[in-house]
């Protein structure tokens, strides 16, 4: 053996020497089995069943990293809820039975458990419990895990997928509302909320969840501070989940609400930062990483540049240019849907100002980096940021690939043979070679539309190209000063089939009509149809087409089919993609395929796809079922459950005045509809979450008395909910801040210098009984 040899097996016996002494001293300090045991003196009292606490064979102790140590609990804690860590004594199965509804596989079981505590982290203190439990055993294929699910899919169950077992040690958060302990467990089911298995009293998980629990009730910043960074050190992810969302995303005591109240940006940005230098270390794996930048994200697009500190704003460079250049897909994936979430919130100069270091040049870099990436996710998305950012794949440095170069050339030649034949439309049946706009508007404004029951009736929907128009008629409409309007046919190569009948290309007509000036006359006219502007040689387009049923009356109103044009969309876009996920959404009878993907509907950053997601949840109709709901079955607490998902996760990312007022007018029409009404008894605590989101949007809507587009739907929807519900009735969705609450915005709407804001307002107020 020389002596290289030698240094390198001495340095490995000192690293594997190393790893052991890490792994024992990392190791939670408790008993391995945690038997019934007497409790210690910081212990809550207990009853001693040692008859009844047999001990499960070998209890697999949490530890650090486990696939359940991904829970932080940061929102239940704040808002009350109670933590018990304790011994289960006895279990009683009180009912086995198949399946409710055809959304589950697998035998349901329900029962109940005494629960002794050994320890009270939150709440007030209990010696033992009595606790319902309820779950379903999943059917799963060969080789696939268990599905942690309930009967509702969309809820991941607080009991996993086998009940508990007398012995067995738990950490478990219970909710104090009833009506949530029936939503989480069903009719009976009990409060649990979340359980941690093989957690003892002495766990050190119990005692991170204990520094959080004091840190929350902290009324000193030194001592807030102290046990912040205590909890970003911890060894557990739960706990730096929980310090992660005390960063990022911190709620208000008082209002229960998201950066409301005491909100301190300063002082949120100085907690960011602590977050990033001690708990950043810690991280393992990518899924922490990638939530730590979806949060960053998030809150920097919910700041404005002078609430957020230059240091932070610096944090956030470093982390997310890091995440771009990072190796695992996943993480670089998240990172290019943060910033284009920022982008579409911020602006492009407002995202640029946030890399001063790396400057614009800097990102574009990284960006480009990430065309390479075998991933297809990331090679679009980095290249539809490069096209925000008005740098075009085409003169960056990125390698062609092999399939590209002939496709290049084939359309090089084809272009090239339109504009030798084609002229511009000066006189009828020319065709038009109008070049595409090196910016169109992909998802915006009028753009925007989810095409939800067309694509349920089964309407077709092809990305493609114009190869050339023919204008039959052009000219002002209704005499020498009417609106331009124009009527003719176009050639479309279809590039991909989103759904629909497999074709190579089609012949359709289109009409046109300018209306971007209000007409005052008598015979006001506006452009009803698809066509925001008239089609050109050359353009891409994703062309939505109504069922075979109503083509013909289409056809004789708007000249075509064409139901609607997304402008500027390759057959490559990640918008295609969405809604070709909107198609397997419609054909799945899978539930949990389904939520995957209303899931990612709700997140895309296209105002289509959210629009999609709106309508699955508010208007869901199947018409391949006779109109019913939900593959026949009307469910209303499956779509209760659809409708929190939207508000959780789409509501925040509706941004642009179109959408935030659409969603007002449809949010007050579904709540005056029967469905929503008869949702109130069995999914009550839903309703209830339903209500307050409302009430929160609605007052946020009609305090934007210098955004009539929006304030003035808000007060329509609250007159049309007076009228249709009662004002009794109306007032129950304001339980927050009350009549009082309401009549104090509406008598500020009433002080607008707006007259339809004055007038409306004054009107409701005149309702309520106030002048």
């Amino acid at each position: 053996m020389n002596r290289h040899t030698g240094l390198k097996l001495f340095v490995l016996l000192l690293v594997a020497v190393a790893l052991s002494l890490w792994e024992a001293h990392s190791r939670p300090r408790q008993e391995p089995a945690q038997r019934a045991r007497a409790p210690g003196p910081g212990d809550a009292p207990a009853q001693t069943h040692a008859e009844e606490a047999v001990q499960a064979p070998a209890e697999q102790i949490m530890r650090a990293g486990d696939a359940q140590d991904d829970y932080g609990a940061h929102s239940d804690l704040v808002g009350g809820e109670s933590l018990y860590a304790g011994t289960v004594l006895s279990v009683t199965v009180k009912s086995t039975h198949p399946p409710l509804n055809p959304f589950d596989t697998g035998r349901e079981e329900r029962g109940t458990l005494r629960f002794r505590v050994d320890r009270t982290v939150n709440g007030p203190p209990q010696r033992e419990l009595t606790l319902g439990y309820w779950w379903t055993e999943e059917e799963n294929d060969a080789g696939v895990g268990p599905l942690l699910t309930t009967d509702w899919a969309d809820v991941r169950s607080p009991w996993g997928y086998r009940r508990p077992r007398p012995g067995e040690h738990f950490l478990v958060l219970l909710t104090a509302d009833k009506r949530r302990a029936v939503d989480l467990n069903g009719v009976d089911g009990g409060p649990v909320c979340h359980v941690w298995r093989g957690v003892g009293a002495g766990h050190g998980l119990v005692r991170g969840f204990e520094d959080a629990v004091k840190y929350l009730k902290a009324k000193e910043d030194k001592t807030r501070d102290e046990l912040f960074r205590k909890l970003c050190t911890s060894p557990f992810r739960s706990i730096r989940d929980f310090a992660m969302d005390a960063a990022f995303s911190p709620i208000d005591r008082a209002t229960q609400t998201v950066y409301g109240g005491s909100y301190d940006p300063v002082r949120q940005s100085r907690v960011v930062l602590e977050f990033l230098r001690l708990a950043g270390p810690r991280m393992y794996g990518a899924e922490e990483k990638f939530y730590v930048t979806i949060a960053f994200g998030h809150w920097l697009e919910h700041s404005s540049a002078s609430e957020v500190t230059a240091e932070a704003v610096s944090a956030f460079e470093d982390w997310y240019m890091t995440e771009l250049a990072a190796s695992n897909p996943v993480r670089r994936r998240w990172a290019l849907h943060g910033l284009h979430g920022l982008i579409g919130v911020r602006g492009v100069a407002d995202t640029l100002a946030l890399f001063k270091k790396a400057g614009r040049a800097g990102l574009e870099k990284r960006l480009r980096d990430c065309l390479h990436s075998p991933d297809e996710n990331v090679e679009l998305t980095s290249q539809e940021l490069l096209d925000k950012l008005g740098r075009n794949c085409a003169t960056s440095s990125r390698p062609m690939k092999a399939r590209t170069v002939p496709s290049l050339l084939l359309l090089a030649g084809f272009v090239t043979l339109v504009l030798i034949v084609s002229r511009h439309p000066e006189d009828a049946d020319e065709p038009s070679t109008e070049v595409e706009r090196i910016e169109p508007p992909v998802d915006r404004g009028e753009d925007v539309y989810g095409g939800y029951h067309t694509l349920a009736a089964r309407g077709p929907m092809y990305a493609g190209t114009v190869l050339s128009v023919t204008v039959r008629r052009s000219g002002p409409r209704g005499g020498p000063d009417g609106p331009p309007e124009e009527w003719g046919v176009f050639q479309f190569r279809v590039d991909r089939t989103v759904v629909g009948p497999d074709v190579r290309e089609l012949t359709l007509g289109y009409w046109w009509l300018d209306d971007s000036q209000l007409l005052l006359s008598e015979n006001w006219l506006c452009n009803d149809g698809p066509w925001r502007e008239p089609p050109r040689a050359g353009q891409h387009l994703l062309l939505l087409l109504v069922e075979k049923e109503r083509v013909k009356e289409w056809t004789r109103r708007l000249g075509g089919p064409v139901c609607h044009v997304w402008r500027g969309v390759r057959a490559d876009h990640t918008l295609v993609q969405g809604f070709a996920d909107a198609v397997k959404f419609l054909a799945t009878k899978d539930t949990k395929t389904q939520d995957q993907l209303f899931h990612t509907f709700c997140q895309s950053p296209f105002a289509s796809h959210r629009q999609f997601a709106f309508d699955v949840a508010f208007h869901a109709i199947n018409y391949q079922d006779d109109h019913t709901v939900f593959g026949g079955t009307y469910n209303s607490r499956r779509q209760a459950q659809l409708v929190l998902r939207y508000l959780r996760f789409a509501v925040p990312k509706l941004t642009e005045d179109k959408e935030r007022y659409t969603f007002t007018s449809q949010l007050s029409f579904w709540l005056r509809g029967p469905r929503a009404l008869a949702m109130a008894d069995p999914v009550s605590e839903i309703t209830g979450s339903l209500r307050a989101s409302f009430e929160d949007w609605y007052l946020t809507e009609l305090a934007a008395v210098d955004r009539p587009v929006r304030c003035i739907p808000a007060l329509s929807g609250l007159e049309e909910l007076i009228e249709s519900l009662g004002t009794a009735e109306t007032f129950t969705l304001f339980k927050k801040r009350g009549r009082a609450g309401l009549e104090e915005r509406l008598r500020a709407c009433a002080r607008a210098q707006h007259s339809e804001i004055q007038e409306k307002s004054r009107k409701l107020l005149e309702k309520l009984g106030r002048e």
